[in-house]
């Protein structure tokens, strides 16, 4: 019980980081349909998560969407 309330009380400090994302949006006929594609962390800079975990780095999106 011990080791889990030393565990409880630790403290994790993320080091500061940014990323440099990019998007791109188009849409055609007046609106009905829209093509979305983005890259997060474009330069693929080291980042972390909440527990301090590696996360991956670059990534792709696509999206496409349709009204009618």
């Amino acid at each position: 019980a011990h080791a889990l309330d030393a565990l409880a009380e630790a403290e994790v400090v993320l080091p500061a980081e940014s990323s440099f994302d990019l998007e791109a949006t188009s849409s055609h006929f007046d609106g009905r349909l829209t093509a979305r594609f983005a890259v997060r962390n474009l330069l693929d800079s080291p980042q972390l998560d909440f527990l301090g975990l590696p996360i991956p780095g670059r990534n792709f999106q696509a999206e496409l969407e349709a009204w009618w």
